[in-house]
């Protein structure tokens, strides 16, 4: 049998050989398939071992160098791979085109941790017109964005707090929960402009979904209410901020808390109330500055 076995092979790979001249192959077609791609793991380790090492430039010469060899058969792991170590070292607009051209050259859609590396990177880097490009293409490439997307793509708009209050409600339109890291964004952006009946709406959305908010996020909340006269809300903040430090929820109060809300009684010309609140900072926390 292993004699009849060993004749039957030697014979197709006579036939094969004889057959290369004719341009056919009597190969079966995984094997066929198998030999046409096997050259590309060169690169594609090589790639993939830069990329781990973080040492984007290698990735995208090595990347080039298996585009010349290879075409159409460069694997989409390669693109993948560049573009992850590219975001990881701030390169998102280089991070950027190769995720276009991973899309246009195999068809395939990447994975959302590349693009969310992208969306960061640009965030990083002050471009949050960059970030929402990128968060758009990521639907377009039909890669639903999730919480970590949109965090990446909020943090960049702390400046801007129309952009990041319309993103956040472009999340619950598209049934995606903000994380806390994009209310603690969405909360730096309502500060920054002096959104405070905003900010006292996303506190409260948050504590709804049952996040664990922390301290800065209620300080964000009531300087916004007190640069833009919602003294009300502010003072409600407080005493909610109060009540979670009272419960052991969050630590107690430090003396930036204490500083907010007296900046928020003095500008709602409530002289006493930040002069008792001042006597508490002295108490809990020695003579103030």
């Amino acid at each position: 049998t292993q004699g009849m076995a060993g004749g039957i092979l030697l014979g197709l790979l006579a036939l094969n050989l004889a057959s290369r001249n004719r341009g056919t192959s009597v190969l079966p077609r995984t094997c066929a398939a198998t030999a046409s791609t096997a050259p590309v793991s060169g690169p594609v380790d090589r790639i993939l071992e830069a990329s781990r090492a973080g040492d984007w430039q290698r990735c995208v010469a090595l990347l080039d160098e298996a585009r010349a060899q290879h075409g159409s058969r460069l694997l989409a792991r390669s693109l993948h791979a560049t573009s992850l170590a590219c975001s990881r070292a701030g390169e998102w607009a280089v991070a950027e085109r190769l995720l276009l051209e991973l899309v246009d050259t195999t068809g395939l859609a990447p994975r959302a941790d590349a693009y969310n590396g992208a969306i960061r990177a640009a965030s990083r880097a002050g471009d949050p017109k960059g970030a929402s490009r990128l968060l758009q293409q990521m639907s377009d490439a039909g890669v639903e964005p999730d919480a970590v997307s949109y965090s990446c793509a909020l943090a960049g708009l702390t400046s801007d707090p129309p952009a990041a209050l319309a993103l956040m409600q472009s999340m619950r339109d598209r049934g995606v929960q903000p994380s806390a890291r994009c209310y603690s964004s969405a909360l730096a952006a309502c500060r920054r402009g002096r959104c405070g009946a905003e900010a006292t709406r996303l506190l409260r959305q948050a504590e709804e979904q049952g996040l664990a908010l922390t301290e800065p996020d209620f300080l964000h909340g009531l300087v916004a209410c007190g640069s833009s006269g919602a003294h009300a809300q502010g003072a409600a903040l407080w005493a909610r901020l109060r009540q979670l430090a009272a419960d052991g929820a969050l630590p107690p109060l430090s003396p930036k808390a204490f500083t907010a809300a007296i900046g928020l009684r003095a500008a709602a010309a409530d002289a006493d109330g930040a002069i008792a609140l001042l006597g508490e900072l002295e108490a809990a926390h020695g003579q103030p500055d």
